[in-house]
Parts: structure tokens; sequence; C-alpha cells
């Protein structure tokens, strides 16, 4: 017996299916059960709808009319849909597709980073949008240098909302649309521009994903551009090497032992590896990959902090003994200073910490 759910000032069926029963799904009853309201109501109409097409919207699909309505005007189809438990990384993400049924057989993910530039307090942020290959190496400082922006940051939770209406598991291009395009500066991997493979893309959702060609991606964000705000496609391997060849931007053009054996720390099929270097070649970028890679520190809005997630607060506990013990060896006493933030960060606090009270940090000017 199927249980579906109506949506929409049409009435019409949405395919949220609360429970299926398999013998129904094959055919041989087409009875089924829906709810208009508080109340349930028979129907021995057809199914509408089959699972023998890669079009099935499932019950955690949210590939909205609107959604397929911008992708329908400009002559874009995805090549699949598919629902799955929701995600947080790229791991959950591949492994979730690897059990999704009608998911193509040769795929990549395509990632959409989003970064905050370092602006006047009194200035709109302009949220750079990366659109990439899960596997291109996407350095933050590199576009700001080419870009010519300050300090560039992984922008959080409440601007995302403010500018997409989406968490960071919900992200893909098609967030970017005519409103908020025009917003922010957009780039696009060069290496996703030209090719006709599928490319996995979150459907506004950790629990949707949609198919579409790097081609028809392109096609999507081109078609948003405007006088003003274009789509900058960057070679983020040229954009890598050039940052390599001059460390900083500055130095003399002969000094390129620095370079070399970053280049020979990498390691072949890194993509899989993830953390990218070897530890005896390039311990520093070593170590901070495996904290990212590893979640076991994030990156805060206030510069200079970083959030120490559940598991590395043991490690940091560890580091602090050690540091005392040297330290009082050489009779010098801990002591503490403060550090200044924003009201608004501190009001974002009480949101995350029981019982805190921004209010007794706040310090006024005399």
């Amino acid at each position: 017996m199927f249980y579906l759910r109506y949506g929409g000032a049409s009435r019409r069926i949405v395919g949220q299916i609360i429970r299926t029963n398999t013998r129904s799904l094959s055919g041989r009853s087409n009875t089924i059960r829906t709810r208009a309201g508080s109340r349930y109501e028979e129907s021995s109409r057809p199914l509408p709808f089959t699972t023998c097409t890669t079009r099935f919207y499932s019950a955690r699909m949210v590939a909205t009319d609107e959604l397929t309505a911008r992708l329908s005007a400009l002559s874009l189809a995805p090549s699949a849909l598919a629902a799955h438990p929701a995600v947080s990384n790229p791991g959950q993400w591949k492994e979730a597709l690897g059990l999704a049924p009608g998911v193509p057989s040769s795929f990549e993910l395509c990632k959409t980073l989003v970064f905050k530039p370092k602006t006047a307090k009194s200035a709109t942020p302009v949220p750079v949008v990366v659109i990439a290959r899960d596997e291109t190496e996407t350095s933050s400082g590199a576009l700001a240098k080419k870009f010519n922006l300050k300090d560039l940051r992984l922008a959080t939770d409440d601007l995302l909302k403010d500018f997409f209406a989406l968490d960071k598991d919900s992200l893909s291009p098609l967030a970017l649309t005519k409103d908020n395009f025009s917003r922010c500066q957009v780039v696009l991997d060069s290496t996703i521009a030209g090719t006709s493979a599928p490319l996995a893309l979150h459907a506004s959702s950790p629990e949707a994903t949609v198919f579409l060609s790097g081609k028809d991606i392109a096609t999507y964000l081109t078609s948003l551009e405007t006088a003003e705000a274009k789509v900058h496609v960057v070679d983020f391997a040229a954009l890598k090497a050039e940052a390599e060849a001059t460390p900083g931007g500055v130095g003399p053009v002969g000094k390129a032992a620095p370079a070399k054996k970053a280049e020979d720390a990498k390691i072949e099929g890194a993509v899989q590896i993830a953390i990218g270097v070897k530890k005896e070649l390039d311990f520093p970028t070593w170590y901070t990959n495996v904290l990212i890679k590893a979640e076991m520190i994030d990156y805060y809005s206030v510069s200079g902090c970083y959030i120490l997630k559940p598991w590395s607060f043991t490690i940091w506990e560890r580091i602090q003994q050690w540091f005392d013990s040297k330290i009082k060896e050489l009779d010098v006493e801990n002591s503490y200073f403060p550090m200044f933030v924003s009201s608004k960060v501190l009001e974002r606090e009480k949101d995350h910490i029981e019982g805190f009270a921004p209010e007794v940090a706040w310090v006024t000017r005399a």
C-alpha cells in the first residue's frame, strides 16, 4: 500500500512516499491511499510514477518546480536524480551515491565553496563562490592574490543563509540565481567548463543529488551574467604553479628551491589519500591538512580564533600540560589576557553554550 502526501495549491501528488510496498511498485496493485489535510482518501488511479527511469523522485528528493523550471528554460535537463541519507562531507556523499539507484556508473563530485574576504565593518561583504571538481585544490591564498582580496575565510553559516538560504551541506551552483549572482564573485574551475561527464551537485538539500554535465553547469552560470557580474574561469593548476614559483609574491626570481621541495612533497594519487603532501618533506602543511581533513578543528569568523572539535580536545589538553610543566620549570607563571570580539559574535555564542550570558562580556568605550 502506498501512502502519498498531497502538496501545493494545485493539489497534485508530489511523490513523497511515507511507506511503500514492492508488490505495488511491480504493478500488482494499483490502489493507493492518499492524505489530504488530516483525512485519507482511497483511489484506484494508476500509479503516477515508475521506478524504471532516472527521473524518479523519491521521498527525500527536493528538486523543486522552481529549480526544474530554471533548467528547462535553458533547455537543460539532469542526466539523473538521486535521493539518499543526509551527508555532510565528500566521503559520505560518494558512499551514499554508490548505494543509490539510478546513479550514473561514472561521475565526479562537484564542490561549491563560499569564502568571505576581509572587509571594513561598515561594508557589505561580497562572497567568493568557488565551483570546482572535488579533487581540485582551491587555494584561498592564491585566489585572494589573483583577485586582489584580503584574508579569504570560509563563510559562516549566517552568511550562507543570508545570501543563499541554505547551509554548507546543501550548496551547489544551482544556489546562484538572478537575485544573488550579482552580489557574489563566482569562480569556475576551468576543467569543468568543457567536460560533458556527469558531475554530482547537491539539489538544495544534503539528501538529494542532481547530475549535470560540466558544460551544462557553465551554461547555467553564464545565463546569470550581467554587464557588471561575470563568471571567472580559473585554471587552478596554473594558479598553484604560479603561487609556488613566487612564494608570497616577492623575493628573487632565482630562489626556486622551496617550490621544488613542495613539488617533491606531493603524493601520487593524493585525490584518494586527501592529505596531499608527504609528512617528512612538508610537515607544517601535512599537519595542518590532518587537523582540518580529520575535522579536529575549524576556522572561526574571528581572526586568530579556531574551534576545537570534541575529538581534538584531549590532544589540546596534553599539549597544554606539556607546555605548562616546561614553563613552570623556568619559574614562569601562567597569565590570561582578554580578547575583544564583536557583540554579534558574543550573541551567537549564547546559542552554542548553555547558560552563556553575552552581556557579562560586553565592554563599552568610556
